[in-house]
């Protein structure tokens, strides 16, 4: 087996482990938000919540989901541009 041969099986390898991977983390966010879980994410160090919407945090049947702390609006001051809270903004600083 040539030296090309072998990197383009590491490259569709990898590429396999990735797209596995992949589709593992999405069907973990989606059990996470149909739980009413927050996501958490990591970006360069610092932690970022993605919150559930008050419409992914019904319980079965309809019935309301425990209560939590009122979730700042989508866009404004604590948020990142993808709508992540970011948690180096004080709580009471966001819209």
């Amino acid at each position: 087996m040539t030296r090309e041969q072998r990197l383009l099986e590491a490259y569709q390898q990898a590429a396999e482990v990735h797209r596995i991977a992949a589709r593992a983390v999405r069907k973990a966010q989606e059990e996470s938000r149909r739980l009413g879980v927050a996501n958490v994410y990591s970006r360069d160090g610092r932690l970022y919540y993605d919150p559930p919407r008050p419409s992914e945090q019904e319980g079965a049947a309809g019935a309301p989901a425990p209560r939590r702390a009122p979730q700042p609006a989508i866009a404004g001051k604590g948020r990142t541009e993808s709508g992540l809270i970011d948690p180096a903004v004080d709580a009471n600083d966001r819209d």
